[in-house]
C-alpha cells in the first residue's frame, strides 16, 4: 500500500532509517514548482536544502525517542521519515508512566538542546561576529524550527509526545486503560481546534494550513487506533468472555467431579474396613 511504502536509506546508530515516497514526491515537486517558476535553479536547491534540514532535525528528535528506549530495554524497529514528520517504531513499551514518560519527552528535549546551543550564536551575530546573510536566515530558521517542533509536539494531542507525557501522569493515579481514554479524548478536541485553525485559518494573520488539517486527521486517526489496542489487552472481546466463562464452568464442573470420586473412594474404603472389622470379631 502506498501509506506503508518507504524506502531505506541506511542506518544512524544501528538503527534502520526509512523515507516515504510521499516525502520524496513532496521535494520533487517543491523543487520543481521553483525551477518552473521565477525563482529558478538557485531557489530550488535553498528549498531542497531546507527540506533536507528540517527532516534531518526531525531525525535527531526520532533518535532522542529511540536512545532513551535502548536505555529501557527496548528494541527499536526503524525510524521512517515522511511529510508530517518522523515515527520511530519500537518493538513494544510497557505500560509503564516513568517510561512512557521518558521516552516521550526525549524527543522535545533533543530540539530544545538544539536551540539552547545555536542561540548564542544568533544572539553574538551583527554584535560580535558578522554572519554572511545566508547563514544568518539559516540559522535563524534553524532556531525557529527547534523551538516550533519541540512546542508543537508538547501539545497534549495524543498520541504526540505531550499527550503521551499525559497519559503517563494520569497512569500514575488511575488504570492505564482510563488514563488512555482520557488523554485520547483530550487530543480529539485539540484535533478539531487543528482542522478548524487549518480549514479557516486566522481572519487578517493567517489563511489556511492544509498541513494542519493532515495532522489533525493523524491525531484523531491513530490515537483511536492506539486506544482499540489497549482496549483490546485490558477488556475482552465478548466472545472470548463467554469462552472464558465456558471453559471456567467446565473447569468446575471437573472439580467436583473429582471430589465426588474422591468421596466415593473415601466411602468405599470405610465400608472396606467395616466389613474386614466384622469378619474378625466373628
Amino acid at each position: 500500500m502506498l501509506l506503508n511504502a518507504s524506502i531505506p536509506v541506511g542506518r544512524v546508530l544501528g538503527i534502520r532509517v526509512r523515507v516515504h515516497v510521499l516525502l520524496l514526491a513532496l521535494m520533487a515537486l517543491v523543487v520543481f514548482l521553483q525551477v518552473a517558476g521565477a525563482e529558478g535553479w538557485a531557489a530550488a536547491g535553498i528549498a531542497a536544502l531546507t527540506i533536507s534540514g528540517l527532516f534531518a532535525i526531525v531525525l535527531l528528535h526520532e533518535l532522542g525517542h529511540c536512545l532513551v528506549a535502548r536505555r529501557h530495554g527496548i528494541g527499536v524497529v526503524d525510524i521512517t521519515l515522511w511529510p508530517l514528520g518522523g515515527m520511530a517504531r519500537m518493538s513494544a513499551i510497557p505500560e509503564s508512566p516513568g517510561i512512557e514518560a521518558r521516552i516521550a519527552v526525549a524527543g522535545p528535549a533533543v530540539n530544545l538542546a538544539l536551540f539552547v546551543l545555536a542561540l548564542p550564536l544568533a544572539l553574538l551575530d551583527g554584535r560580535l561576529v558578522a554572519l554572511p546573510p545566508l547563514a544568518s536566515e539559516l540559522l535563524r530558521w534553524f532556531l525557529a524550527a527547534n523551538l516550533v517542533m519541540a512546542l508543537f509536539n508538547l501539545l497534549p494531542a495524543f498520541p504526540m509526545e505531550g499527550g503521551r507525557i499525559l497519559r503517563a501522569g494520569l497512569a500514575r493515579r488511575q488504570g492505564w486503560l482510563e488514563a488512555t481514554e482520557r488523554a485520547v479524548k483530550l487530543g480529539r478536541w485539540i484535533a478539531f481546534l487543528l482542522l478548524a485553525l487549518g480549514l479557516m485559518g486566522v481572519p487578517g494573520r493567517l489563511g489556511p494550513q492544509f498541513s494542519l488539517v493532515l495532522v489533525a486527521i493523524f491525531i484523531w486517526w491513530s490515537g483511536l487506533q492506539e486506544l482499540m489496542l489497549v482496549r483490546a489487552r485490558h477488556q475482552p472481546h465478548p466472545l472470548q468472555r463467554i469462552f472464558q466463562l465456558i471453559a471456567a464452568r467446565r473447569e468446575a464442573a471437573r472439580e467436583a467431579a473429582r471430589h465426588q470420586q474422591a468421596r466415593e473412594a473415601t466411602l468405599i474404603d470405610a465400608e472396606v474396613i467395616e466389613v474386614r472389622d466384622s469378619g474378625k470379631r466373628t
